[in-house]
């Protein structure tokens, strides 16, 4: 993130609120489905995860920790912060 050039004190900040830090968080379950459709630190769903791969040609995994910071961080330089409103309204990057 700081090599982009991101706020990485509000980096973080979005990390904890979506995930409380933990690397292989699942969250969003359906319970008509059984499944969590967000998954690690940065709570990607699998729909946005595929959209983003094939837009910027990224290579990665949505359940490797790393990938999913990385693509998080190259997401929100793309202007793509929206991804993420309740907690980045919640940290104080966008109002």
């Amino acid at each position: 993130a700081t090599a982009l050039g991101i706020d990485e004190k509000k980096f973080i900040l979005l990390q904890a609120c979506e995930s409380s830090f933990r690397s292989l968080a699942k969250g969003d379950f359906r319970s008509e489905t059984g499944e969590y459709l967000a998954r690690g630190p940065y709570q990607w769903w699998k729909s946005s995860w595929n959209n983003y791969s094939n837009q910027y040609n990224w290579e990665g995994s949505r359940l490797s920790p790393k990938d999913n910071i990385d693509l998080a961080a190259f997401v929100i330089d793309k202007g793509g912060l929206r991804n993420w409103e309740n907690c980045a309204r919640k940290v104080g990057w966008i109002k």
